[in-house]
């Protein structure tokens, strides 16, 4: 859905605010207050930082002000190979607020964890 939305965007935006470069290799933002306007036109938000993130996802490089990838070009767009990108990173485990207590007073009874908590801090 983020690339056809982005395609839209490129194909729609007018030419004052953004557009390629000459070898239709690069997305250039001209004018960003205006660019990050009509991001709301096509994506949740109308900040340049949160799209900047969804681009990284799909393996674009981006700066302040241009985008580019390899498979996303002024004269053709490879969709089976703009996918978004997998990390190993590992999710946060989110606890119940009993959970929780029940950690936090095991630890606070546990001399060792005590112990290790006066000589770091």
């Amino acid at each position: 859905m983020f690339i056809l939305n982005l395609v839209e965007l490129v194909n729609n935006i007018p030419q004052n605010i953004s557009g390629w470069d000459e070898a239709g290799l690069v997305y250039i933002i001209y004018d960003l207050p205006k660019f990050e306007k009509e991001l709301s036109k096509y994506f949740k938000t109308n900040k340049i930082k949160s799209f900047r993130r969804q681009l990284n996802y799909y393996d674009f490089t981006s700066s302040k002000y241009s985008f580019n990838h390899k498979y996303f070009t002024k004269k053709r767009v490879v969709f089976e190979k703009l996918k978004r990108v997998v990390t190993n990173k590992p999710q946060l485990e989110i606890l119940d607020p009993h959970e929780l207590e029940c950690t936090k007073n095991r630890l606070l009874n546990d001399e060792d964890f005590l112990k290790i908590l006066e000589i770091t801090y």
